[in-house]
């Protein structure tokens, strides 16, 4: 099922070929960060388990101790998310006027996170705020209370960047003529012939602020003949990323096929059609769980090769 080639070809001449790139799904930083912000929600439980028990405590002052124990969950939640540990549905392709649609449509983790999130803001500063009108705590004529204003400050523009990280509408189309992609209002209009390069970027994301989410994107380096977007990248390159991540196809099979159209001209009459929906499948999770970067997948190009062979017959019939 997995072979070990003997040489190592270059992304120029690269044989037609499955193969695994990415293997460290999960981020670190992001799951620290996650751990963090989950014993900031264990205090916030603790502290407002015992108030509840304590029968003179003001309502006021539990509603806002329940808002931080919500905003420090949903804190929790959006780093788990960035962190890569909860994966998407995978397979999930379609075809639509010749072209093969990927969407990223199963994150549902940074909504989730960002609701629950902007519920416990809300829920603090209400019962903050009315705890301190009748008298349950005394926060507006403390010398702390700068601080308090400027730790909602905080928390109110953190929890807006981080809903506006959230990627809307991401998609990729496939065609035999190029690749699309869409990212928010970022559109990329790239013909096969126009890459130059495509490399997997293992450095710290671009995309997303304090290296948080690493290991997320592939990068075209491409003629003038592409249409991408301006970006924070070298002078002089036409560079353009993807994340990959939480698509409905898992992003090594992503960079197969758009490695194996790139090369292979006679791979990209699959695309757009019905047929050619197996490139997107790849190997199954147990088989890919132990497959290095020597081995292929042979299946996958089997069945790309009987595809073609198929193409190429009934053509020459009609």
């Amino acid at each position: 099922m997995v072979s070990t080639p003997e040489t190592q070809q270059e992304d120029d001449a690269a044989p037609l070929e499955w193969r695994r790139h990415f293997y460290d799904r999960t981020d670190p930083a992001a799951l620290v960060a996650a751990v963090l912000a989950g014993v900031g929600a264990a205090a916030a439980l603790a502290w407002t388990v015992f108030n509840i028990r304590w029968s003179s405590t003001h309502p006021s002052v539990i509603v806002a101790l329940a808002g931080v124990f919500i905003l420090f969950c949903g804190v929790a939640l959006a780093y788990v998310g960035r962190s890569g540990a909860i994966p998407a549905r995978r397979g999930r392709v379609s075809v639509r006027d010749g072209n093969t649609h990927v969407s990223a449509g199963g994150d549902w983790t940074p909504w989730t996170a960002g609701g629950m999130a902007v519920l416990g803001f809300v829920m603090l500063g209400i019962g903050a705020i009315t705890a301190d009108r009748v008298g349950a705590i005394h926060i507006s004529h403390h010398r702390q209370y700068p601080a308090f204003v400027a730790l909602n400050i905080f928390l109110i523009v953190y929890i807006f960047w981080m809903l506006a990280k959230v990627p809307l509408g991401r998609r990729l189309e496939f065609s035999p003529h190029g690749l699309a992609g869409q990212n928010d209002s970022l559109v990329a209009l790239i013909p096969w012939d126009s890459i130059l390069e495509v490399h997997v970027h293992r450095g710290p994301s671009a995309m997303r602020p304090f290296g948080i989410g690493k290991r997320a994107e592939i990068v075209f380096t491409t003629t003038d003949e592409a249409t991408i977007p301006e970006g924070p990248f070298r002078v002089g390159e036409r560079a353009y990323p993807i994340s990959l991540l939480n698509f409905d196809v898992d992003e090594d099979t992503l960079l197969n096929v758009i490695r194996a159209a790139r090369s292979h001209p006679e791979v990209r009459q699959l695309l757009g059609r019905e047929e050619g929906t197996f490139l997107f499948e790849g190997p199954p999770p147990e088989i890919r769980e132990g497959m290095r970067r020597s081995h292929v997948w042979l299946p996958w190009e089997r069945r790309i090769n009987e595809a073609l062979g198929v193409g190429a017959r009934e053509t020459a019939r009609d």
